[in-house]
């Protein structure tokens, strides 16, 4: 269900080469944040290498992100209460359950939130120009 109000209207407004880069930023970037700040704590600390169990790789960092720069779409109020309640909801996975995970996901939010120029007004119109362009050209041939 998050795929189809995030991800598909993002999709048809930017274009897909825009989500795909807004999906790895945020995936990579949060696994290897994730992944150094657990080296750098157990160095730190002195303990055991962590195991790579701890180290997590889903697809949910990705879609994070994405769901942080969809707050670039749209009226100024929507875009507020869509920050606001995802801001809230990974809050609210932090104080219930501080793990990697949740942290993973709250630096996913970040990059995906800090990627704007990807979304910016000028790369939607862009990308409404070359649609509109190729189904000029599908109709002439």
């Amino acid at each position: 269900m998050g795929f189809s109000l995030v991800v598909a209207p993002m999709e048809r407004r930017f274009g897909g080469q825009r989500v795909l880069a807004g999906f790895v930023l945020g995936h990579v970037g949060a696994t290897v944040a994730v992944a150094y700040l657990q080296v750098w704590l157990f160095r730190t600390a002195e303990l055991p290498v962590p195991s790579p169990v701890l180290i997590d790789v889903g697809a949910s960092y990705g879609f994070c992100a994405l769901a942080a720069l969809a707050t670039y779409r749209g009226p100024l109020r929507r875009r507020l209460l869509w920050a606001g309640g995802l801001v809230g909801l990974l809050a609210a996975g932090l104080l219930l359950d501080l793990d990697w995970s949740s942290i993973g996901h709250c630096v996913a939010a970040v990059l995906g939130f800090a990627s704007y120029p990807l979304v910016r007004p000028e790369a939607a119109v862009h990308h409404e120009a070359r649609v509109r362009a190729r189904r000029l050209y599908r109709m002439e041939h």
